[in-house]
Parts: C-alpha cells; structure tokens; sequence
C-alpha cells in the first residue's frame, strides 16, 4: 500500500495522534542537535575564556527583560583618584652549589678560608677580549687537625666579547665524589664499603647542618664508653645475655646522667624509690634528661644520706 492510500485511509484522530508526535520528535531532534553542537566547540573550538558564545536561541536575554534608565547627558562623569603603581622586588633564587651566608649553620667561632679559583679559559686572552660579570661562590667544610674549617670558592664568570659565550670554573667536587670519579674501586675494597655506608646514611649524617646544637662528630659518645671498653678486660664475662643486656642499659644511663650533668648517684637513688609510685604513662619523664628538670631540684634521699646529715 502507498504512503498516499495509507494517509488517506487514517481517521481524524489517528492523524492528529501522528502530528503530535511528529511535533515531539522535532523539537526533541532540536534539542539533540544543539548538544552536539555544544560538544563540537568544546573540543574542537578554540581554547580561550574570550571566546564569544553563541546566544541560546531557547533563552530570552536578561537585558531585554528590564527596562533602561535614560541617563541624562549632563552628568559629568564620577572622579577618578591616582592610585600608586606597585613594584615588585625581584626573587633571586641561589644555585644549589653557591649557598649565601644565611644558609651555613656555623658560629663565627668557625673559620672561613677564601680560595680563589683561576679561570683557564682567560689564559692567553688579552684584558679587552673579555670581561668579568660576575662570580659564584662554593662552600665545601673541611676538617684540619684539632678542628674545622670553611673553605669558600670564588669562581669568577666572564663572558668572550668576540662570542659572546659565558666561562666560569667548575665548582670543586666533594671528597667522596672526587675519590669515586678519579679512582675505579672494587667493591671488596674497605674505602667502597665505607663510602657506601655513608651514602645510604647521607641525610642521618646531615642532621648537623639543620640544628646547629648537633656535633659534627660522636666522640662525645665515644669517649662515654671507653670506660666500658677498658672494663671489658677486667669484667671478661656478663656470663649471660641478658646480663650484658642488662649491664648495657645500666651504663647508657649512667653516660645519660654524665652528659646532662647529673650525679649519678643522686638519680638512681631517687628513680629507684620513685619508681614504684610514678605513673606508668610518664615513665619518659625519669629519663636523665627530664628527670633534671622535674625532679632534680628536690630529690629523694637514702637512709644513708639521712645519717650522714
């Protein structure tokens, strides 16, 4: 059957039925192409905030909703006032091997050595062929007999007027990448093993250039157990494990007492008595170093002490 006979065959209400959903089609239609082409000029239009958008055809302006004021044309135009222009101081960021002076964690009790670095490329070149810009200082710390020492290298950076290309000195490298570069080390070698060491403990061994109340070094600790290390001869036994155990935290706290100044005696009398009474959840605070401020200044006393007073 042809579309003609088919139309002519439909019923009043079948026909309205068909133009209704005509009508939904269209519009629904509409509205899809106006999504697709929303999608359009959001990925392939241009990525600027300036770009102009097409009004919305379905959305009445907001301006042709409310009536304009008529603005009369003598009205002299509201005052403007000068405002003052800001400057902005520029950042100067340092290179990783030219710290400045606020960046040691020294005392001016340690010295400071200057070492100029010459540069070879000025060698054989007249005073009018180049000239300096500028410098770049290093700093690398150094350990003479009995102390340390700051040495600072001044690295002078000149430019080539011919070329115009820039020079300066290569900074000096540090003690364990100089030894690893200049020399080829086998990995049974005792240097290879202690250079690894201290390279898998590089920031443990950097604590020092953080808080300057850290020593450089641990002889402090080392001379606290010499004691123990002469003993060991005349002790020769723990005779157990836990004896040694034992006799290890007995001495770590007595080399505790001794670096905060503590007597010895006086704190073990008092935590001994102290202990059975003093919270567990504070039991940090008979550490020597707490225990100095806390209870230090009214300590508890043996019978002993008692007689003898």
């Amino acid at each position: 059957m042809m579309l003609a006979e088919r139309a002519a065959a439909l019923s009043p209400a079948e026909i309205v039925a068909l133009l209704l959903k005509n009508q939904e089609l269209t519009q629904r239609n509409a509205d899809l192409t106006r999504q697709v082409e929303w999608f359009k000029r959001q990925l392939f239009g241009r990525k600027s905030e300036r770009r102009p958008l097409t009004p919305d055809a379905q959305q009445s302006p907001l301006a042709g909703l409310l009536p304009a004021e008529d603005s009369p044309a003598d009205v002299p135009p509201p005052p403007t006032a000068t405002v003052r222009t800001y400057q902005r101081r520029l950042r100067h960021e340092p290179e990783e091997d030219t710290p400045g002076e606020p960046g040691l964690r020294f005392d001016p009790s340690v010295p400071v050595e200057m070492i100029t670095v010459p540069n070879l490329d000025v060698a054989g070149l007249a005073a009018h062929e180049y000239e300096v810009i500028g410098e770049k200082i290093t700093y690398r710390l150094a350990q003479r007999p009995g102390a340390y020492v700051i040495l600072k290298y001044v690295r002078t950076v000149i430019k080539r007027r011919e070329t115009e290309t820039l020079s300066c000195p290569p900074a000096p490298p540090a003690v364990l990448e100089r030894t690893l570069r200049e020399q080829l080390l086998l990995p049974t070698n005792p240097f290879t093993k202690a250079a690894q060491y201290a390279l898998e403990r590089e920031a443990a061994l950097q604590v020092f250039l953080e808080y300057p109340t850290v020593p450089l070094d641990t002889n402090h600790l080392e001379r606290e157990i010499r004691a123990i290390a002469m003993g060991r001869k005349s002790w020769l036994f723990c005779w157990t494990e836990i004896g040694a155990h034992y006799v290890g935290i007995v001495q770590s706290l007595l080399a505790s007492c001794r670096l905060q100044g503590v007597d010895p005696y006086v704190y073990l009398v008092d935590v001994l008595q102290r202990i059975d009474t003093h919270p567990a959840f504070e039991v940090h605070l008979l550490t020597p170093r707490l225990w100095k401020q806390h209870f230090a200044g009214n300590p508890m006393r043996s019978d002993l002490d008692r007689l003898r007073q």
